[in-house]
């Protein structure tokens, strides 16, 4: 879990409550804890590390800022201190509890169930040029494999890889590649979609 997810504090004087919270993320996450990070921009004499100590050398990075330098800049300071393909951001004031199921929620977040509708878009895709539906001109048909074949072509070249690279660690030429790849697949989509929806709407006005 070290390696996949950071638990991201912003704290300002409440230092009890971030100590509560991180202390419910080593009881119920156990050996599955992710990094914690907490970033504290309140006044010297209600600093999380003066009034907590205990529970600010549990933290994996504490990042002590000048007074209140508000919640959007803070949070951006964790997300760049972020080292993980996952980033949680939450208050000071949330726990995490047995109802939590972190560990849970971040194999759904890297295990996603695109694989088995991809492969009913494909079959359905191969279908259509097998049977040919009347009305429907076979260039569309072909058009719209054609671009279901490059969806695929992308997911397995590109994705896939970027996604096995950051599921072992956090890297930063994979992490760019892939958000900028996923145009690819979006454009693909889309087109996909357009073309699925000509072919329906010629269907019904037969």
């Amino acid at each position: 879990m070290h390696e996949q997810v950071t638990f991201c504090i912003k704290t300002i004087h409440r230092p009890q409550c971030c100590a509560a919270l991180v202390r419910s993320i080593y009881e119920h996450c156990a050996d599955q804890r992710p990094l914690i990070h907490v970033l504290d921009d309140g006044q010297p004499e209600l600093r999380f590390s003066k009034h907590c100590p205990a529970e600010s050398a549990m933290v994996d990075r504490l990042i002590e800022t000048e007074y209140d330098i508000g919640l959007s800049a803070g949070r951006n300071r964790l997300l760049d201190s972020g080292t993980t393909p996952i980033v949680a951001l939450t208050d000071d004031d949330h726990q995490v509890t047995e109802q939590t199921q972190f560990p849970l929620l971040v194999q759904k977040l890297v295990r996603s169930p695109v694989g088995p509708l991809m492969l009913i878009e494909l079959a359905t895709a191969i279908m259509l040029a097998w049977s040919p539906i009347d009305g429907i001109d076979q260039p569309f048909v072909y058009t719209g494999i054609g671009l279901v074949v490059l969806i695929w072509l992308s997911t397995a070249f590109i994705q896939v890889p970027c996604h096995e690279k950051l599921v072992a660690g956090f890297d930063l030429a994979a992490y760019k590649w892939l958000v900028n790849s996923t145009w690819i697949r979006a454009i693909a989509w889309t087109a996909r979609g357009a073309v699925v929806t000509w072919m329906l709407v010629r269907m019904l006005s037969k």
